[in-house]
């Protein structure tokens, strides 16, 4: 093997780990206390799913976070930092207002607070998303 391929192949392997770095917590799934109030059809809760996808070199975590007072607002795609333990974001609270999450996963239940403005505590169970559990909005509306 000659020196240009030494270097590319111990360029590889560099990169390689580098992308495939472990964040310090793990996080995967769905949390979620949407419910259906069908008398009105409203929806009512929030819904925050972690997912990881690579940008440029590096895998990161994002969280997709959708919050519904009646009728689910579009959800927003932000990008979770971990503080040792916890998982900390910023997402803007169905376009009002920007607001920080802090929380931390313990049992399978997304425990945490949304900073004021909101103000709002949450503890969420890891479920399958209401929107796959759902195929028809709440009250049949479609």
């Amino acid at each position: 093997m000659n020196l240009k391929a030494a270097a590319l192949n111990i360029s590889l392997i560099f990169f390689s780990c580098s992308i495939f770095a472990e964040e310090p917590i793990s996080v995967s799934g769905t949390y979620g206390d949407f419910t259906c109030h069908n008398s009105q059809g409203d929806i009512l809760g929030t819904e925050i799913s972690f997912i990881r996808g690579i940008d440029g070199s590096e895998y990161k975590t994002y969280a997709i976070v959708q919050f519904s007072e009646g009728v689910p607002k579009k959800p927003e795609i932000v990008e979770v930092v971990f503080d040792g333990d916890y998982v900390t974001f910023e997402v803007s609270y169905m376009g009002y207002f920007n607001t920080n999450f802090k929380g931390k996963i313990i049992s399978e239940v997304l425990e945490g607070a949304f900073s004021k403005p909101l103000d709002m505590t949450i503890n969420l169970r890891k479920s399958i998303s209401y929107w796959h559990a759902n195929d028809k909005l709440c009250g049949g509306y479609n």
